[in-house]
């Protein structure tokens, strides 16, 4: 599932009410939503700062100034000019003979995605690199008062100094411009995840068992003594186990299972499991059973849901009486719709007439009512069970995802058409006709000056396949009254010729290749790679393999999964070449495709490349063995784990990889 940068907390959410509803464990889920390379530490959001004249909300800010600081080679207070200069009035960290001398920058500023130009500021502070390109700028006084306090303290050479004089403002942090708003919290707390130093580990133990802490400021501590994996941090969360707040008991639970196996762990859940809050104590309670610790007294294990009990069979390679239950879920009164869209999909993997007559009878009403009202990710899994469930009933479902003209639907959209297209010539004709009442009523909505959801309408149009439709789109399109449609129609045009040949492989594979010469919509290439995929049309592997090279500007997802999709010797030994070749840009891409196609060949790559490469190749790489990894991997990854002397950029991924491995072969 691939999901916008915009809409990453829908993400988290998804992945949640999955894991529940899959009775994953809690450190599961953490693990599941954790986003790579950010901090897991959220304090509350500082209040916007007002009158800005920078866009600050299309800026990739940092978590931290710190993190800004350390990148700067050069930090100067001073007024900057559309030309690109700055008249430098101090010097806070840098060459200091700049100071009263302009500054000309390697060209003019501009803001976010947009390119929108920075104007003429005075009293600015710019945070450069060494060839004087941005950082960072700030125009008000409160960042850049915060800026003017830490940048000497970032310049001590010496970590404790570091640690103590940022802790020091952590606990009294008094006040910067007009207000206060936990900056040096998330300051110390950028700082001791750089830690090197062992010893340091003291200061933090401290704060987190100073009794003025409270349980929101003690919890992101908590965190990071867990993830250190240090044994001075295990009597620490044990006793957090004995805690009032909610929040540092859970997490304090899901470290200690996840980070900190063993007697001493297993111990302190046993005596503790009457006094755990309710919520807690399955997890714990299977974890103690999954080691082999005996309980004593009352205490048993919940009884699973016919759900939990489907997944199990399912894991266990038993599909046949997985698909009793999952089918048993559907013609039940179950009404998380999460485990409905996974029970139909798991059952409609294989499945006979009979079985998708019980999933129509039971469950057809509710899959129409979520395709008019689901949102992308759920609208995307109901398409695909409407597809499978191949039966002319299904229409009305299919029909209710196509209006949803938002670009986050298209997958949906896309696999909408392809349902209806096979269901035949009627149901594709009332399609098409709903498609282009909505392009004549294109005057009254967005859709008359938005092209990107013009080549959405019109590809669906395309992939259904009807020619008279197509003919009454062209005609609506190049009619002088509709001009705003032109355009987007012949870009399309080779695409909808294209589609209603009879070899449809051929033709979408040799569209790929002219792209050098007409520059095909970016949606219509995305469309046509997904279409091949699902053709598994061999003929266009050379052309695939070149785009997955190419890295084009689409989501590059939909390259991978073509490739997966069609398989093959070819394909399969391009990638290994190319994961193990260190120069390719494409080098991650090619782990995680080999990962998913050839198991067993991927595994020798995988272990060789966790300890070597750029960081998103040994985050490939350790996401490869947490799958694929067996009790080897766990003890090989062991050195990688030590936070003090490990492999610090990707020492969270690790973490996740040993436990994940740990799980599924239980070597502990």
């Amino acid at each position: 599932m691939i999901f916008p940068a915009s809409n990453r907390s829908q993400k988290a959410a998804y992945i949640f009410a999955r894991s529940f509803a899959l009775g994953l464990t809690l450190p599961v889920v953490l693990l599941s939503i954790a986003l790579p390379y950010s901090l897991p530490v959220s304090f509350a959001k500082a209040a916007p700062m007002k009158n800005s004249a920078i866009i600050a909300g299309e800026k990739a800010a940092a978590s931290c100034y710190g993190q800004n600081i350390e990148q700067a080679a050069l930090i100067v207070l001073g007024d900057y000019g559309a030309d690109g200069r700055v008249l430098v009035r101090k010097v806070l960290k840098g060459d200091a003979s700049l100071l009263g001398k302009p500054l000309t920058l390697p060209g003019p500023l501009t803001m976010g995605c947009r390119m929108q130009p920075v104007p003429p500021l005075k009293n600015v502070m710019l945070l450069l690199r060494s060839d004087h390109s941005l950082v960072e700028i700030y125009d008000l006084p409160e960042p850049i008062g915060y800026v003017s306090v830490l940048v000497p303290i970032y310049g001590k050479t010496q970590e404790r100094e570091r640690l103590l004089a940022l802790l020091s403002l952590y606990k009294n942090p008094g006040k910067v411009g007009t207000t206060y708003n936990g900056e040096y919290k998330k300051e110390f707390l950028y700082a001791i995840r750089q830690m090197k130093e062992p010893a340091n580990f003291e200061i933090v133990k401290n704060v987190y068992l100073d009794e003025k802490v409270d349980a929101k400021d003690r919890l992101p501590l908590q965190e990071w003594l867990a993830e250190t994996q240090d044994p001075r941090a295990l009597p620490l969360l044990i006793g957090a186990l004995d805690s009032h707040d909610k929040w540092l008991v859970n997490d304090a639970a899901s470290k200690l299972i996840c980070y900190f196996p063993g007697k001493e762990t297993d111990a302190a859940f046993a005596a503790r499991l009457k006094t755990l809050p309710d919520e807690l104590r399955p997890m714990v309670v299977r974890t103690l059973l999954g080691r082999g610790v005996k309980l004593t007294g009352s205490v048993k294990l919940p009884e699973t849901t016919l759900f939990q009990r489907a997944e199990a069979l399912d894991k266990e390679g038993k599909k046949k009486e997985a698909g009793a239950l999952y089918l048993q879920i559907l013609e039940s009164g179950e009404s998380n719709g999460y485990i409905l869209r996974i029970a139909a999909l798991k059952c409609l993997d294989e499945s006979s007439q009979a079985v998708r007559e019980r999933i129509i009878k039971s469950r057809l009403d509710w899959l129409t009512e979520d395709a008019a009202r689901g949102n992308y990710l759920e609208v995307t899994d109901t398409a695909r069970i409407l597809r499978k469930l191949k039966d002319e009933r299904c229409l009305k479902g299919l029909m209710a995802i196509l209006p949803r003209r938002d670009f986050i639907f298209a997958r949906a959209n896309l696999l909408a058409c392809l349902a209806i297209a096979e269901l035949g010539k009627d149901a594709a004709g009332q399609a098409a006709s709903a498609l282009l009442r909505e392009m004549n009523l294109s005057h009254k909505s967005e859709l008359s000056t938005r092209s990107d959801e013009q080549v959405r309408l019109l590809l669906e149009l395309g992939f259904l396949r009807q020619a008279s439709a197509i003919t009454e789109a062209q005609e609506f399109c190049l009619n002088p009254k509709n001009s705003n449609w032109a355009s987007s129609y012949k870009s399309l045009e080779p695409v909808l010729k294209a589609l209603q040949t009879r070899d449809e492989g051929l033709s979408l594979t040799n569209l790929l290749k002219m792209q050098g010469s007409q520059k095909l919509p970016q949606q219509a290439v995305e469309y046509i790679i997904y279409r091949l995929g699902e053709l598994k049309d061999a003929r266009s592997t050379d052309v695939l393999l070149a785009l997955f090279a190419a890295r084009p500007a689409y989501s590059p997802q939909t390259v991978n999964e073509a490739l997966q999709s069609i398989g093959g010797p070819e394909i399969v030994s391009r990638m290994e070449a190319t994961a193990l070749d260190g120069k390719s840009p494409v080098q991650a891409e090619a782990i995680e495709v080999l990962s998913n196609m050839a198991p067993a060949r991927a595994l020798p790559v995988l272990r060789k490349l966790v300890k070597n490469g750029a960081i998103e190749v040994r985050v490939r790489a350790l996401a490869g063995l947490s799958r694929l990894g067996n009790c080897d991997d766990y003890k090989m990854l062991a050195p990688l784990a030590d936070y003090w002397k490990g492999d610090r950029p990707v020492h969270y991924w690790v973490l996740q990889a040993r436990y994940n491995i740990s799980e599924r072969c239980r070597c502990h």
